[in-house]
């Protein structure tokens, strides 16, 4: 009876945990909206769409990382959707607002910011084909926090696309 009752409890704490969070979809909806807005041109309407859905945990301190994220997210799904210039747009838009984050008197935690950094990088190599610019955040994420494993490994991929490309050294 005992094993009966555990497999029974093990069953229920799975299903409570396999469950889909509900702010997951509300979250997906407000991106959604967010790129209308950003299609038809409404930036402000696109951001205070964002702006609603920043996860409650988020401190009022940490609300604009948080909000440069779900812009980034809105930027890689319309690169994933292959709607690019709409993806450049959305993307330009993280920069300009993500330039204040990197000040040294943010409230944001430098793990915070090379997160941030390494997003914006991957950004700028994925939907402009920018490899300095992306070199140049991957390389200010590793200044933030050196140990920053998603920074390295995109910063190492795009030096060995870099590398395939240009050929072995010496090769010209």
């Amino acid at each position: 009876m005992k094993s009966l009752f555990l497999i029974a409890l093990v069953f229920v704490v799975n299903v409570g945990f396999s469950a889909p969070r509900p702010e997951f979809a509300l979250q997906a909806k407000a991106r959604a909206t967010a790129t209308d807005f950003f299609r038809a041109g409404n930036v402000a309407a696109a951001i205070a769409q964002l702006t609603a859905t920043v996860r409650a945990e988020v401190t009022p301190n940490l609300r604009d990382v948080a909000l440069l994220e779900s812009v980034a997210e809105v930027a890689a799904e319309c690169y994933n959707r292959r709607e690019l210039a709409l993806g450049r747009s959305v993307a330009n838009e993280a920069f300009v607002r993500a330039a204040p984050l990197f000040a040294n008197n943010n409230p944001a935690t430098r793990s915070q910011r090379a997160n941030l950094a390494s997003t914006l990088g991957l950004l700028k190599d994925e939907l402009f084909h920018d490899w300095a610019g992306a070199e140049s955040y991957y390389a200010a994420a590793l200044s933030l926090d050196e140990g920053n494993k998603t920074a390295t490994a995109r910063q190492q991929a795009l030096r060995e696309r870099q590398k395939a490309k240009n050929g072995p050294a010496g090769a010209k």
